[in-house]
């Protein structure tokens, strides 16, 4: 059996310290650099908006911008991550437990819980989502970021859906597929900022429209819809 060498003269490995006070002031400056930056970009859209005014704007130099996030597509990138999730937690909606206990819950409560989820998200996100969806457009790292999105939306939306299935209680002209389609065609940012923005809705008569849009085309009529 061979053993490892040591070398006494060699230097000794650096030890990774870890300084709570230190991670929280850093946490709180790239919190104040996101919201810095998206006060600019929705005000001011997101190509003509500096780093060098982000940095002013949230009291930093723009070297230490520039540390935290390599690129300004990373920085909105970033920011529209941390509004979907509602915190600075790196774990995905459809990984946390709310999520799979609304995934749990009988047809007509699940959709009931997802539209107001979704009510939630899209009054955090659905203005970085458009400012995003227009930046990508011109900006390569933006448009592979949408992309993504999309997919991740998608792969959520089948998701429901296929809870849906298990319980029988899609409509029988649905496949799950057309119920997740549907779902990813009423539950975007798009139609909840035409509906709250020009038509002067309110978010939760967004989340009860959705409710009793989703029930009315997902589900079979009948208690065996309801399961």
């Amino acid at each position: 059996m061979s053993r490892e060498t040591v070398n006494p003269a060699a230097p000794h490995p650096r030890r990774h310290y870890h300084s709570p006070k230190r991670a929280q002031a850093a946490l709180a400056t790239r919190r104040r650099i996101r919201a810095a930056a998206e006060r600019l970009f929705l005000a001011d859209g997101y190509a003509p908006t500096k780093m060098s005014a982000i940095a002013k704007a949230a009291g930093v130099s723009e070297p230490m911008i520039f540390l935290a996030f390599e690129t300004k597509a990373a920085l909105l990138g970033e920011i529209i991550q941390v509004a979907v999730r509602g915190d600075d937690e790196e774990i995905t909606v459809s990984a946390r437990q709310a999520w799979r206990q609304m995934l749990a819950l009988p047809a007509e409560q699940l959709l009931e819980r997802f539209a107001q989820g979704t009510a939630a998200v899209l009054g955090r996100t659905a203005r970085l989502l458009a400012l995003g969806e227009v930046a990508a457009d011109s900006a390569s790292e933006l448009a592979i970021q949408r992309d993504r999105g999309h997919a991740w939306m998608r792969s959520d939306f089948h998701e429901v859906a296929t809870a849906l299935a298990k319980r029988k209680a899609l409509a029988d002209t649905l496949s799950t597929q057309d119920a997740a389609d549907t779902i990813y065609a009423v539950a975007n940012g798009t139609v909840y900022l035409r509906l709250t923005q020009n038509c002067d809705w309110t978010p939760t008569h967004y989340a009860n429209w959705l409710t009793s849009t989703l029930t009315a085309t997902l589900l079979k009529p009948g208690p065996r819809g309801r399961q």
